[in-house]
């Protein structure tokens, strides 16, 4: 069985998304620093986003709304 990393920090993750839902953002740490063997693929990390923030509405709020605000891109 493959066992994504950062599987393990999923209820952490769960609690963060759902306390400071604002205060989020998505990053896959590229180009990765080499500690795991092989690197992970960041597709796959990606994909934890959905079990992480499973509504549609948050994922947009972590992918787009906040990366907008905070580094002030015009709107999409």
């Amino acid at each position: 069985e493959k066992t994504m990393p950062c599987a393990d920090a999923a209820p952490l993750v769960r609690n963060v998304v759902e306390r400071f839902p604002d205060r989020c953002l998505w990053g896959s740490d590229w180009p990765h620093p080499g500690y795991l063997d092989p690197n992970p693929n960041d597709g796959d990390l990606l994909g934890l986003l959905a079990d992480w923030a499973p509504e549609l509405s948050l994922q947009k709020k972590i992918l787009v709304d906040n990366p907008i605000e905070l580094f002030g891109f015009p709107p999409a």
